[in-house]
């Protein structure tokens, strides 16, 4: 179960991670 939890939490930290990154390059397109 632990495992199971912990892979769950890590791929949705790496979405998180890609939709901030993905939004912070449009603002950083869009500034310059």
């Amino acid at each position: 179960m632990e495992q199971y939890e912990l892979d769950t939490f890590g791929r949705s930290h790496d979405i998180m991670s890609n939709f901030w990154n993905s939004c912070f390059d449009d603002l950083m397109s869009m500034a310059y």
